[in-house]
């Protein structure tokens, strides 16, 4: 169960999850930085969809259009 903590019962997440990934690899310190500044900062505010694409598009040295843009 997502939240749950089977080593402490008393420290269970109470909040809410409003973007989960799956990814194929364990994500470097990087990745994990530019989806949590990228999908936080108000000037871009980018779903996680968006900031997934905007990764693949730097690893593979390619454009993309993400957003409003579309």
């Amino acid at each position: 169960m997502l939240g749950a903590n089977p080593g402490d019962a008393g420290l269970e997440w109470h909040g809410q999850l409003d973007d989960v990934g799956l990814f194929a690899s364990a994500l470097n310190d990087y990745q994990v930085s530019a989806i949590h500044k990228l999908g936080h900062d108000p000037t871009f505010n980018y779903s996680l969809g968006d900031v997934i694409a905007l990764m693949e598009a730097h690893e593979k040295k390619e454009s993309v259009v993400i957003g409003a843009q579309r």
